[in-house]
């Protein structure tokens, strides 16, 4: 056991998740409130190890405003190979994609206004020390990737339309969660906590929402692309969320549609495991299995004007 678990000398239950590349999580449990107070994390691989190093600087980013955000804050952290240790408080609720699992966008639609108010405060509390335009992060992003990128064959049409849109933008990067997906937002009394915070960077103003939109998709390569169809460009409701927050910011005209193909771009490289996420080769084949039809779908109509 961890000994920045056994320090606080408190009654608990320990529930220990093991995964196949040597990374643990040991949540701890109050005994007597039943309620999660901290969670252990561990790691052996490097790329396990780079994960929590991610992690604990971002809740060391995210502390002054943890309280506000209801997210995690580091308890601990060791680094002494061939193990890292991140010791972090638990947030309370229940994960939300166990509201509305298997009902798609349908499903969490109620739950929209929740989710884009904590975002606009997450935005308002973390704005970044340094400007960066969007236009700046796409090229550092390609530059740095290069080789990673030239391996997904799939993407590079779309690489290529993010590079002719970029002439006239000049929207600011925002910090942004990086794997805003249902199970990482815990709901508990109409408020929401968010965890696993090793994807914090800069990104565009929307991404983490279209990323909770995208992850509500089903994975059957047909049922998916037409579910994409109906949410990003045929519904009415997600358009003016997105339309509305685009005028209000600001944006300039074609920022919003440059902003949807580049978080798909950062998606796809994010699901390869080309990033700091494992991903065998039967994952990684499965999810280009998934994205082929959409990303063929876009090209034929010459990626067109989403929302």
């Amino acid at each position: 056991m961890h000994e920045g678990v056994r320090r606080t000398r408190r009654p608990a239950t320990f529930f220990n998740l093991q995964f196949s590349d040597g990374d643990c999580r040991l949540l701890c449990f109050d005994r007597n409130t039943c309620k999660p107070y901290q969670v252990v994390k561990t790691a052996s691989s490097a790329r396990g190890i780079r994960r929590l190093q991610a992690e604990s600087a971002a809740l060391l980013y995210l502390e002054s405003v943890a309280p506000q955000l209801q997210v995690p804050r580091q308890v601990s952290w060791q680094s002494q190979l061939p193990e890292a240790c991140l010791v972090e408080t638990a947030v309370p609720g229940v994960p939300l994609g166990t509201h509305f699992r298997g009902g798609g966008i349908a499903a969490l639609r109620p739950f929209l206004p929740t989710v884009c108010l904590w975002l606009d405060r997450f935005q308002a509390l973390t704005r970044p020390a340094t400007a960066e335009s969007v236009v700046a992060l796409f090229f550092q992003w390609r530059e740095t990737n290069h080789a990673g990128l030239n391996n997904i064959p799939p993407l590079l049409p779309l690489l290529q339309c993010l590079e002719s849109m970029t002439a006239h933008l000049q929207g600011g990067a925002v910090m942004v969660h990086g794997d805003f997906w249902s199970g990482n937002l815990l709901l508990q009394d109409e408020q929401l906590g968010v965890i696993d915070w090793n994807g914090l960077r800069l990104g565009t103003r929307w991404e983490d929402l279209l990323t909770f939109l995208l992850c509500a998709l089903p994975a059957a390569p047909e049922p998916r692309l037409r579910a994409f169809q109906q949410c990003f460009f045929e519904d009415v409701e997600i358009a003016c969320r997105l339309r509305n927050s685009a005028a209000l910011g600001g944006a300039a005209a074609g920022e919003l549609r440059f902003a949807f193909y580049f978080f798909l771009a950062r998606r796809l490289f994010w699901e390869q495991g080309l990033d700091l996420q494992n991903r065998d080769s039967g994952e990684r084949e499965q999810s280009l299995r998934q994205w082929t039809p959409l990303l063929s779908w876009i090209e034929d109509r010459q990626f067109p004007e989403p929302f």
